[in-house]
């Protein structure tokens, strides 16, 4: 193992992941009734990765280009620490990546057994286990390496303002100056959407999302910057309501705030489809990456505007969310260098309903009334379709004290709860371990009681022991072995010591 995160503070480091198993990881284009048709293959679970040195646009834009040649590569924007290459080497040495499933199982822990149990267990160093160091893709490894990313997609449900600012290139850059003043002299990378670089009979298919990675001055700063751009971008007015629609009756369930970028990206272990297209069918060929890079400087975090609790406040009432305050975390992936966190902004949405169906990743589909029923709490789910389009288990379920369910969409910073007027629907849980209900004096002397009873059996156990052995030795003298007689005396003295 290579160890460490080499000499220079301010080196920057990307994770180049691929799927241990070979198979295609990243977007899967076929026909389908004669059209190209798009979709994800979704996670493979088990992975090998390598870090990175990424120090500049350049260097990010050649492991970008790399990835793109090969339909099983990914791409992390944070590394593992102990991972890292050392000073002078360019990538460190292979490790493996194991789903925190995996992770139990090789542990002898049950498969329904708490994560951060999971995550203790395992601990927070790579384990070496066949030979090669292994890690699990959670929080507790990963660390932002210094690339900061802002995924750019239009869409039609846009306003016509914010689909013009996240469309075109230039725009966009101006408009980021207004959240973020000099990000568009940082050195960045642009990578534009694999789609494009699909052609059907010769013509590219539509695609015009773009991945915008700036280049930060300190490794992991992201929840630094991700919390002053967000305030800022709803401040300025450049954020807008993207409603999530029921897939069955197409009404609008739940609205979150997004500025003008994804900021679901903004997680350390998070996997970014950067590779190559799975493409079959006839008529499609696919053109090499789309990669430019732009030089400059890295960006300074500090840079970054400050909001007091009356700017956060005035944020929260325009966006429907929480946001948070700077808060100190020295070991949290959050963390800065200098072992600083920002919390990000959070929306509760009271739209889970009894009949809402959710995806666990141990226990398969059920209603919310189901797993309250079942008693699951702590587990990975997928956000409903109803919620927000998703493929992976990126979000949490859990129960509060009184029991009423939560279901934490990581990725949007959602926080979904049951309706108020649904609040007497479902029973609490009930504690494995009640409480008792005896005074202190009276335990006291309950615990005595059953001390002394304890000592009073041993002796008793004991001295039923020694007498045995007394009448054993008085057998084997009386009697012949194998004669009738010791065997009945035996029998005879086997039925006293049980009573005894």
């Amino acid at each position: 193992m290579t160890g460490g995160e080499g000499d220079d503070p301010k080196a920057a480091f990307v994770t180049l992941l691929w799927t241990a198993s070979g198979q295609p990881a990243n977007k899967r284009i076929t026909l389908v009734d004669g059209k190209p048709t798009k979709r994800a293959h979704g996670d493979r679970g088990t992975y090998y990765g390598q870090v990175v040195r990424a120090d500049d646009p350049d260097a990010l834009a050649a492991v970008l280009r790399e990835a793109g040649d090969r339909p099983d590569a990914l791409l992390s924007l944070g590394y593992v620490p102990a991972m890292a290459p050392q000073a002078g080497e360019e990538r460190g040495q292979r490790f493996r990546i194991i789903s925190r499933a995996e992770a139990a199982r090789r542990l002898g822990l049950a498969a329904t057994a708490p994560t951060d149990q999971i995550d203790a267990a395992f601990a927070a160093e790579p384990r070496i286990i066949s030979g090669d160091p292994v890690v699990t893709r959670t929080r507790g490894f990963w660390r932002f390496g210094g690339w900061m990313l802002f995924d750019r997609d239009p869409s039609p449900e846009m306003p016509d303002d914010i689909r013009h600012a996240v469309a075109d290139d230039a725009a966009w850059l101006a408009t980021m100056e207004r959240v973020a003043p000099g990000i568009s002299a940082a050195g960045r990378v642009r990578l534009r959407s694999s789609t494009g670089r699909v052609r059907w009979n010769g013509e590219p298919l539509p695609a015009s999302g773009r991945h915008e990675y700036i280049r930060l001055d300190r490794r992991n700063a992201v929840g630094t910057v991700a919390l002053g751009l967000q305030i800022a971008a709803v401040l300025a007015g450049l954020s807008w309501r993207k409603a999530a629609r029921s897939t069955a009756t197409g009404e609008v369930v739940s609205t979150t705030m997004q500025p003008v970028w994804d900021p679901a990206v903004f997680s350390p272990e998070r996997l970014v489809f950067v590779g190559a297209p799975d493409i079959t069918g006839a008529g499609l060929t696919l053109d090499p990456p789309l990669v430019e890079a732009f030089s400059g400087a890295a960006y300074a975090v500090a840079a970054v505007p400050e909001h007091d609790d009356t700017a956060r406040a005035e944020a929260s009432a325009r966006a429907g969310a929480i946001f948070g305050k700077r808060r100190t975390s020295p070991s949290g992936t959050a963390a800065d260098d200098a072992g600083e966190a920002y919390s990000g902004p959070v929306l509760t949405a009271a739209d889970l309903t009894l009949d809402t169906v959710i995806a666990f990743q141990r226990h398969g589909k059920m209603t919310v009334r189901a797993a309250i029923k079942r008693g699951l709490a702590d587990e990975r789910a997928q956000v409903p379709e109803e919620f927000r389009s998703s493929t992976s288990f990126n979000a949490m379920w859990w129960r509060n004290r009184d029991g009423s369910p939560v279901l934490w969409d990581r990725g949007a910073r959602v926080r979904h709860v049951l309706a108020d007027g649904r609040r007497e629907a479902w029973d609490p849980i009930e504690p494995h371990y009640p409480a008792p209900t005896s005074t202190i004096p009276e335990a006291i002397a309950a615990l005595d009681q059953g001390t002394n009873q304890f000592f009073d059996d041993a002796v008793r156990s004991s001295k039923a022991r020694r007498e045995w052995k007394a009448r054993l030795a008085e057998i084997e003298e009386a009697h012949e072995v194998g004669s009738r007689e010791r065997r009945a005396a035996l029998r005879d003295g086997r039925r006293a010591m049980v009573a005894a």
